[in-house]
């Protein structure tokens, strides 16, 4: 079992480095640790994640508090956060503009943020983009 404590909420978002976590794996953002009973709970539910554990399931991270978001993912989300447009994004990654969009919109969904009129969904999409990378103080 491994609990990191780190000022990023998912250190996938190390520029240019997209890790994969390790099996029975916790991370706990330091922002967040008020008292040692937050970082006890993390550590009881690493161990927890132990005994849950079944070899035959793949790797993943254990998702209480975070998405559980590709590497692809990681790399859209940033490109988006440094303000790339659908078409800048889709010559990146050399793929279509349309499936380029379709690619935001699933990203969009799978992080719970909707497309209206009230809302800027690529300005929500950045601001989680900060969230999780540690760049600003939302929780």
């Amino acid at each position: 079992a491994i609990v990191f404590c780190t000022s990023f909420k998912d250190m996938r978002f190390i520029q240019g480095d997209y890790l994969k976590y390790p099996l029975h794996t916790v991370v706990l953002k330091k922002a967040d640790v008020v008292n040692m009973e937050k970082f006890s709970n993390a550590i009881n539910e690493a161990v927890e994640l132990i005994r849950e554990s079944d070899e035959s399931r793949p790797d993943q991270l254990h998702e209480k508090y975070y998405k559980d978001l590709t590497a692809l993912e990681i790399e859209l989300l940033t490109l988006i956060a440094g303000g790339h447009s659908n078409k800048q994004v889709a010559a990146e990654k050399g793929i279509s503009l349309k499936s380029c969009e379709n690619a935001i919109a699933r990203l969009a969904k799978k992080l719970e943020i909707p497309a209206t009129e009230q809302s800027n969904q690529r300005v929500l999409l950045t601001r989680k983009y900060l969230e999780l990378s540690g760049k600003s103080n939302s929780k």
